[in-house]
């Protein structure tokens, strides 16, 4: 009978030291990858590459004033999330995206005008509207 009672303690205690060790580990497994998720940088970076002149970039909270084209892009560091790339001539939109950026990445993104390029056709009159029309919530 002692032996038994000893026996049933045995796996009692052994079965909580058990509980206890695969906690800890799943705790620090957890902690582990939060770590991880968040060890990187907390910025990323836009490179713009301009392809008109006499215009307004603005990118998140910064405005760049464009007076000729240039053949050096224009890069911003910028916190991770979803940003906002418009480009205005004289007040008018011409083209405005929408981007998501992650810590350490980099997207490259390309500013023009679709209604020049396209020769100023009904058609790219029509592109050019939507790309100006803000981003659906």
């Amino acid at each position: 009978m002692l032996s038994k009672l000893f026996a049933e303690e045995l796996i009692a205690r052994s079965m909580s030291r058990l509980a206890t060790h695969l906690g800890g580990g799943l705790l620090g497994l957890a902690s582990l990858g939060w770590i991880a998720t968040h060890c990187g940088p907390p910025t990323g970076r836009a490179v713009i590459h301009v392809a008109e002149a006499d215009v307004e970039l603005t990118v998140g909270a910064s405005s760049y004033r464009i007076e000729e084209l240039r053949p050096a892009p224009i890069i911003c560091e910028l916190p991770s999330g979803v940003h906002e790339l418009v480009l205005l001539r004289e007040g008018r939109v011409l083209r405005r995206e929408s981007f998501s950026l992650r810590g350490g990445e980099s997207v490259v993104l390309t500013a023009w005008d679709p209604v020049r390029l396209s020769g100023g056709t009904e058609t790219g009159a029509d592109r050019a509207r939507d790309l100006a029309a803000p981003p659906a919530q």
